[in-house]
């Protein structure tokens, strides 16, 4: 969705192993104005991820929870397509009152309904450093970044991860 300055993505979160029980879910809207994203966040109840994953499936999951109306019905008909796994590791870099987030080990699921017939696609060697500060800390962070020996650019697991599955 690269150039599309107002977008929105809907995830669910949790902790903990990719399959089996998700406990403590969080129902997610990534919400992307321009250069900056904000979340929605809402508790869901504990679910297992297992040999199917279906719209009847997250039916119940959504009908579990205390969404507002507006919401339930947007998520009607909304189908999972990727599982995302990764490590991360939380730091916070105080000179520039940024949080840092560093990923690795990620794996990508594609759904066809069923997570037996998925394949995992994943990279053990690439590491995703991402920084993430207030608003008003913007400008004197990006003055400082050019001190990072990376390579800074823009990077979403979700689309990295459906270019896999569009791939084959």
């Amino acid at each position: 969705v690269s150039g599309v300055p107002e977008r929105m993505k809907i995830r669910i979160r949790w902790y903990g192993d990719t399959f089996g029980k998700a406990i403590n879910p969080v129902l997610e809207l990534k919400i992307r104005q321009h250069e900056w994203g904000r979340k929605i966040s809402y508790k869901l109840k504990s679910f297992q991820v297992n040999k199917e994953i279906s719209m009847r499936n997250m039916a119940g999951i959504f009908r579990g929870a205390r969404l507002p109306l507006w919401l339930g019905e947007m998520l009607h008909g909304v189908e999972p397509v990727l599982i995302t796994s990764y490590h991360r590791r939380y730091f916070m870099a105080k000179r520039w009152n940024c949080r840092v987030t560093l990923d690795n080990d990620l794996k990508y699921y594609g759904l066809c309904g069923k997570i037996s017939s998925t394949i995992a696609i994943g990279d053990d060697k690439q590491y995703i450093l991402e920084l993430k500060c207030p608003v008003d800390e913007y400008a004197g962070l990006c003055a400082h970044t050019g001190d990072l020996p990376f390579h800074m650019s823009a990077f979403s697991k979700y689309i990295t991860g459906m270019g896999h599955f569009l791939e084959h």
